[in-house]
């Protein structure tokens, strides 16, 4: 299956390694939680993508994992508060917001070449809105690129609050015929 977001692949990965910060406006179904962490991973050495509900991080790993033809909890992982399948081989790791903000609070490791990719930025939780401050507070001081993606949200107000090493990227989505019975 082509999704809306294959197009635009190289332009997302080249926003990413050339950016601090990369907000992603695309619309729903459009591939952005599955098909960019799995860009990315050929680029970075650890991609993390947060969801704010548990459910979504798991399926969502479960799901990448399929695509990717690899077997969950190795190149392909989640962790969350209660669960976890995840190992040192996981490239792609599907966590909730929460657990994020704690593990980036405490991590003393900024030295990985990695993503932190916030989903579903627009439910603009407290969970978010921490983890969205926490990553400019350290941009500086971390190795860390983050990307801030959602089908809704204003693009030009959080571009404004990251600064000037920022890069917006608006994806259309696709359009269905929708027959009336």
């Amino acid at each position: 299956m082509v999704l809306p977001i294959s197009m635009y692949a190289e332009d997302i990965v080249k926003a990413v390694q050339e950016h601090d910060f990369t907000i992603i406006s695309a619309e729903a179904g459009a591939g952005k939680s599955t098909q960019i962490p799995q860009y990315l991973a050929k680029h970075f050495e650890k991609v993390i993508v947060t969801n704010p509900r548990v459910i979504a991080a798991i399926t969502l790993a479960m799901r990448v994992a399929e695509e990717m033809g690899v077997e969950l909890g190795k190149e392909v992982g989640y962790r969350t508060g209660y669960y976890k399948n995840s190992s040192n081989e996981t490239v792609i790791e599907y966590c909730t917001d929460g657990l994020q903000l704690i593990r980036s609070i405490f991590s003393e490791n900024y030295k990985q070449d990695r993503v932190l990719v916030i989903d579903e930025v627009h439910e603009w939780t407290n969970q978010i809105e921490a983890l969205v401050a926490w990553t400019k507070l350290v941009a500086e001081k971390w190795n860390t690129k983050v990307v801030v993606m959602s089908a809704t949200l204003e693009m030009d107000e959080l571009a404004d609050y990251f600064g000037n090493n920022t890069k917006t990227l608006t994806i259309p989505g696709s359009m269905y015929d929708v027959k009336v019975e």
